[in-house]
């Protein structure tokens, strides 16, 4: 399995921060906020794109997931203020932004606080804020309980835990998504790798995030000036593609590609046109 050496800073405030470095080491740079459960080992599907296209892609763990250190947050927006410091740190003045799935809504977070310095937005498989009378179940019932979360995170860290436990999880993908994995068999690996390093220190910290993804995100949409690229598979059935729409359809510069026959995991056979997209932007 590819993979890149991890890495940690720290922030002001003592704050310590893991994350990984894919593609080009001296190209444009692009902050990748991982999916739910997830962690900066996701960055490895966009290694190869990114050589290609000349991106140096800076995948980050966020707080109590990977080698990132727990810290309490209440909203999707305040992972605007680590990623400004990281620029900072690393010396952007500009910079793009990509969220896969849960990491989305991290994504628009950027767009919406850190304004010109953020370049150009891409989600892929992302799920849209929620609405009064949503009705994505497990969603619903982390708004009226939040503390649901930590119960529901420990459980999906015991199950991947044990052996066998992400190939049961795979085996329950939608077919669209599965077959994906069993063409590309280094794949199950790399899933298996991101899952476990999610829940490295426990599962505090995916609790927090899906708390935090069922409640209020903390800015709107229509308040994002910069454009958003919007890319989701019609047969996704993790984050329905109506989702997409939704989000195309409330941000002002929000622009939707859908891909025919592609689910939850579209990344796997199209991450260089998602990463050629964003370098023409």
């Amino acid at each position: 399995m590819t993979s890149a050496v991890p890495q940690t800073i720290t922030l002001p405030g003592d704050r310590v921060v893991g994350y990984a470095e894919y593609g080009d080491p001296e190209g444009a740079p692009v902050l990748y906020c991982h999916g739910i459960p997830g962690s900066r080992l996701e960055g490895v599907a966009f290694a190869a794109a990114a050589a290609a296209a000349g991106l140096r892609i800076v995948a980050v763990d966020r707080p109590g997931l990977g080698r990132s250190e727990f810290v309490p947050r209440t909203r999707v927006a305040d992972w605007a203020e680590t990623v400004a410091a990281l620029a900072d740190r690393f010396d952007w003045e500009r910079f793009a932004v990509i969220g896969v799935s849960g990491g989305g809504p991290y994504a628009l977070a950027c767009a919406h606080a850190l304004g010109e310095r953020v370049r150009a937005v891409t989600v892929v498989s992302a799920p849209a804020p929620f609405t009064p009378g949503d009705e994505r179940r497990n969603l619903l019932a982390l708004r009226r309980f939040p503390f649901l979360a930590r119960p529901l995170a420990a459980r999906l860290a015991a199950r991947v835990r044990r052996p066998g436990g992400v190939a049961e999880l795979i085996a329950r993908m939608p077919v669209v998504d599965r077959d994906r994995v069993v063409e590309h068999p280094h794949m199950a690996l790399e899933l298996s790798a991101n899952v476990a390093e999610a829940f490295r220190q426990g599962s505090r910290g995916v609790a927090a995030d899906m708390r935090v993804l069922a409640g209020d995100w903390g800015f709107a949409l229509r308040d994002i000036t910069i454009p958003v690229l919007i890319w989701h598979g019609d047969g996704d059935r993790n984050v329905p593609v109506a989702d997409a729409h939704r989000l195309a359809a409330e941000l002002p510069r929000g622009r939707a590609v859908v891909v025919p026959d592609a689910g939850h995991l579209l990344v796997i056979d199209h991450a260089e046109r998602i990463l050629a997209a964003m370098h023409a932007d």
